[in-house]
């Protein structure tokens, strides 16, 4: 899973990173988390095989439990190696998914991603967002991931 950071105060390039913080932090400013998937490429399935999609983070600091994680698709294609705050893509469809305790059901999001002949959805991907404070998460490249 491609994921890559943008920080409205930090003006560098953040992919392949083992944390992200998403949310409004002192010293990176506000943080999304891009991920992107890559389904077709790992697995040959329908959509009616499908039960039931999950994705999960791994917190790794939270100054404050209240703060609530979203997540949202992307209408548009980025660039992993390439996106920083002021080219960020912006979230089009703000679809929420339900999460508790870190984990996202994004079952009708991966049957969008199967049934994509183009494979767009999935090279889209989703944001990961909170709209106050901040929290850092794992990312695919860590290994508590």
């Amino acid at each position: 899973m491609p994921d890559t950071s943008v920080y409205s105060k930090f003006d560098t390039n953040s992919y392949l990173r083992q944390y992200a913080v998403i949310g409004e932090h002192p010293t990176l400013g506000e943080g999304w988390e891009y991920i992107r998937l890559r389904l077709n490429k790992l697995m040959v399935t329908t959509e009616k095989s499908i039960l039931k999609a999950e994705y999960y983070t791994h917190n790794l600091y939270t100054p404050n439990s209240s703060t609530t994680l979203e997540l949202s698709t992307v209408d548009q294609d980025w660039s992993s190696t390439q996106m920083i705050w002021s080219n960020k893509v912006i979230p089009i469809k703000m679809m929420k998914f339900l999460q508790t305790q870190n984990v996202f059901e994004i079952t009708d999001f991966v049957k969008r991603c199967i049934n994509d002949q183009l494979k767009a959805t999935e090279a889209n991907g989703l944001i990961l967002q909170t709209s106050k404070d901040y929290t850092v998460v794992a990312t695919s490249d860590n290994s508590s991931y």
